[in-house]
């Protein structure tokens, strides 16, 4: 089962969706908020997508974008990895959209770090369950 059909079929932690699209808080999130977003049909690189899906990619991510804006403010990473050497973990074509402020664990002696990579050694955070669906409920406004 690839991603998306584990999100569709467990919808616990699902941010958003569409037609095509879905967003999903990240399991092992670098910050509090930190959303992927990945097309609903399996493919591996954005340059697979079709001609749909490229257009409405960028209407997800605004829509996705504004949840995470009014929970966090306006501070926001997105980022997409694609094809080998991307330093990807699943072959999933995914969007990470992560909240970013000012001083948040990103930063280090005033310099923020890009630090998406699992080869960096950056900690990921390990939270329960619980903690992601409070986290779901602050991007939903509940």
């Amino acid at each position: 089962m690839n991603p998306t059909e584990a999100t569709i079929r467990n919808p616990e932690f699902k941010v958003w969706e569409s037609e095509g699209w879905v967003a999903m808080l990240d399991r092992y999130p670098i910050v509090e908020g930190h959303t992927l977003l990945m097309p609903k049909r399996e493919v591996a690189h954005v340059t697979e997508l079709n001609d749909d899906e490229a257009a409405s990619m960028g209407a997800a991510i605004k829509t996705v974008s504004g949840m995470l804006k009014g929970a966090y403010g306006e501070g926001l990473l997105v980022s997409m990895k694609c094809g080998e050497g991307s330093a990807r973990t699943i072959s999933h074509l995914h969007v990470h959209l992560i909240p970013r402020k000012s001083g948040d664990r990103l930063w280090d002696a005033g310099k923020s770090r890009i630090v998406l990579d699992r080869t960096s050694g950056f900690p990921r955070l390990d939270v329960s369950g619980d903690e992601l669906k409070e986290t779901l409920k602050k991007i939903r406004g509940e």
